[in-house]
């Protein structure tokens, strides 16, 4: 049985996480001098810790790679991989509707990069808001509200510790604004809380297809994250080992799924 955070807290949650969406689109449109000194300052702070590790915590942030993440969850908590699965279509639809009414150019694309350190692959997307951070918070949401109180003291620190991660890997990869981060962590945790509340209305994961259904659609997504080009040479290692996380988990649910075991 789970037992969610209070509606008073939750509602709170979403107000600000909305208040801080809001901000960022503002700040993205009047300060933009700021947000570039800001991404400098940051980026060359980052440096600290190799491009690799970067690139790779960034792979967790790509919808692919968090639901893979989540596939082991299906043999004993079915709702979160149920939740996730639900929010990314929220995911995909403010990220890239966003980044292409925003349509703001990469730093790549507009500062001489003898100033910042960029390494990999230079997206094709806009940059604002950054999709791995939408993607980053949307996992720290679900694994935040849907726990009960032991497990959530366990996991939402480590969840909201990887988003923050994730987060700060675009910048440090230098493919992202500051901005885009902030826009991108506050969507993507509306975007969690619309994925837990949908799971709760549509509870396909109780019953032994719908669990199965899943452990399909996540094992293939699994399979085709370890196909996927992530963008830096250094990632394709830990990006093979998050897919084989993804399939082994998605073929463990299988078989052992059965009516209504866990929420």
């Amino acid at each position: 049985m789970i037992k969610p955070l209070s509606d008073r807290l939750a509602t709170l949650l979403a107000i600000a996480a909305l208040l801080a969406a809001m901000l960022a689109f503002a700040l993205q449109v009047v300060y933009q001098d700021a947000n570039r000194a800001a991404f400098i300052t940051f980026n060359a702070f980052l440096q600290g810790l190799p491009a690799g590790l970067w690139a790779s915590v960034s792979v967790l942030g790509s919808s692919l790679g968090a639901l893979a993440l989540f596939a082991p969850t299906l043999r004993v908590r079915p709702r979160w991989a149920a939740a996730m699965l639900l929010s990314m279509p929220f995911v995909w639809l403010y990220s890239q509707g966003f980044k292409w009414m925003m349509d703001a150019p990469r730093p790549p694309q507009v500062l001489d990069q003898s100033v910042f350190h960029f390494t990999g692959t230079l997206p094709p997307d806009p940059a604002f808001p950054s999709g791995h951070a939408t993607t980053g918070f949307c996992l720290a949401a679900v694994v935040t509200l849907l726990p009960s109180r032991n497990y959530r003291a366990l996991f939402a620190p480590v969840a909201l510790a990887l988003a923050v991660a994730v987060a700060l890997s675009r910048i440090a990869l230098g493919v992202h604004w500051p901005l885009d981060v902030v826009a991108g962590a506050a969507g993507g945790w509306i975007c969690g809380m619309l994925g837990v509340a949908a799971s709760g209305h549509w509870r396909f994961w109780e019953g032994r297809q719908g669990i199965r259904l899943m452990a399909a659609t996540l094992g293939a997504l699994s399979l085709l994250l370890a196909l996927q080009n992530p963008g830096h040479p250094s990632a394709r290692l830990f990006q093979w080992l998050l897919a084989l996380w993804g399939i082994t988990g998605a073929a463990m649910a299988w078989p052992a799924c059965r009516a209504g075991h866990h929420a």
